[in-house]
């Protein structure tokens, strides 16, 4: 999501090139943008603004992060990246594949599809770019990983 009023050094466009190039060196099928996803992403990034946060689970009313995927009717394998106050997409990218929980994201042989917006966020008194990429997958192994997840208190 870009406001109209306000230009953005890294696009969404963008962070999925450079998330799909990290998958095709790991030889993993590219992900495809989808638009009910976008709005899903659209919406946790409005959540961010209004209630004034940084975290996955929204601290003040305790939804957890995959509210606005599971409301926009998918039901598969989901995942969630935030990044905050990057200047383009492989730099978002990068620092995502340093982190072993964003990495497994980003690498998970399920996901098929995303949605990507990028906002301004102000908390703590300060405004920063953020960028929300929400990723679904099909339904095939979704119980065995939603345990997976549970187990390794991921969820």
């Amino acid at each position: 999501m870009h406001c109209p009023s306000t230009a953005y050094a890294l696009t969404t466009k963008e962070v999925v090139r450079s998330v799909n190039s990290e998958r095709q060196k790991a030889g993993l099928s590219q992900l495809i943008v989808n638009n009910k996803l976008e709005i899903a992403s659209n919406m946790k990034l409005f959540d961010m603004q209004k209630y004034s946060y940084w975290s996955h689970d929204n601290p003040i009313s305790k939804d957890k992060w995959w509210k606005f995927i599971v409301e926009s009717d998918f039901d598969g394998l989901v995942g969630e990246n935030l990044s905050r106050n990057f200047n383009s997409a492989d730099d978002v990218v990068y620092a995502w594949m340093n982190s072993p929980l964003h990495r497994k994201n980003v690498l998970e042989k399920d996901y098929e599809e995303v949605g990507v917006s990028i906002g301004e966020v102000t908390y703590s008194g300060k405004s920063e770019t953020v960028v929300v990429m929400e990723f679904v997958g099909s339904q095939k192994n979704i119980v065995q990983k939603t345990l997976e997840k549970l187990v390794k208190n991921e969820i």
